[in-house]
């Protein structure tokens, strides 16, 4: 089911991580939140992405702390011909 409108608190999210047999339903990629994700590497597939803040905690492993949280605003691609790349099993 879509939402009619996009917003934030109403529209459901899909993370990569567990919900690869889910797929993108009817979301179009316009907006997209990346935990962990490299934003030099979105910055090529996004029209516009913004690093808003980062996560981690102080016992974490080192690999593990500071890790970005980006806004990928425009998705170059159509986002469920590129579901498979995004998906992991991990």
């Amino acid at each position: 089911m879509c939402m009619a409108e996009p917003t934030v608190f109403r529209r459901p999210s899909r993370a990569r991580i567990n919900n690869y047999l889910w797929g993108p339903r009817c979301h179009d990629g316009s907006l997209i939140i990346l935990v962990n994700g490299d934003p030099n590497h979105w910055q090529r597939l996004c029209r516009d992405i913004e690093v808003v803040d980062t996560f981690g905690v102080p016992y974490a492993m080192p690999y593990e702390t500071d890790r970005p949280i980006s806004i990928c605003r425009g998705l170059r691609a159509d986002l469920s011909a590129t579901w498979r790349r995004l998906k992991r099993y991990e």
